[in-house]
Order: C-alpha cells, then sequence, then structure tokens
C-alpha cells in the first residue's frame, strides 16, 4: 500500500468503508460487499499481535484473503512494539 493510499482515496471522492465488526468481517463477508460495492475499502476485525506472533494456526486461518478484497486493512492490537513489528511482518 502506498503512502499516499488515504489521500489518493480523498482525491477522488468520498472515502466510503465497511466498520469493522468482530465475528463478521471475514474474508467472505468482505468478498460479498466487495462484489456489491467494489470501490469500499475493507477492514479486517482486530487481531491480537500475539496472537500472530506466537500461533501460527491462527495467522493461517485469519489472514487468507481473495485479491477481489484488496485493499484490505488489517486490525492489531497488543502492547509490545516488537510484537507489533513482527505481525505487521506476518500479515504483509
Amino acid at each position: 500500500m502506498s503512502k499516499s493510499f488515504w489521500r489518493e482515496r480523498a482525491d477522488a471522492g468520498p472515502i466510503v468503508a465497511l466498520a469493522p465488526m468482530d465475528g463478521y468481517t471475514d474474508s467472505a463477508y468482505r468478498q460479498v460487499v466487495k462484489s456489491v460495492a467494489p470501490h469500499v475499502i475493507v477492514f479486517s476485525e482486530f487481531y491480537s499481535a500475539d496472537g500472530l506472533v506466537h500461533s501460527p494456526i491462527l495467522a493461517r486461518t485469519v489472514l487468507p484473503h481473495d485479491l477481489s478484497e484488496k485493499p484490505v486493512i488489517f486490525q492489531i492490537f497488543g502492547k509490545d512494539p516488537e510484537k507489533f513489528a513482527e505481525a505487521a511482518r506476518i500479515i504483509e
């Protein structure tokens, strides 16, 4: 994602985004939303940085997404900056 992602979107008109909803905004839901409104920017649910770093199973089950969802903005939470950095590498 380019550093000017949000500026480019704002220059094209109003930004429309799907609000993240825990338990709902998984890949299948995002795909449905994008099929109806391809211009919508979609977000993931909140994922624990610690969970992504320490659980390869979690990363394999929640991170895969379809190309039709792009761009997807993944959200992570935690308290350790090093875990945030590692989780960002895993997501990327």
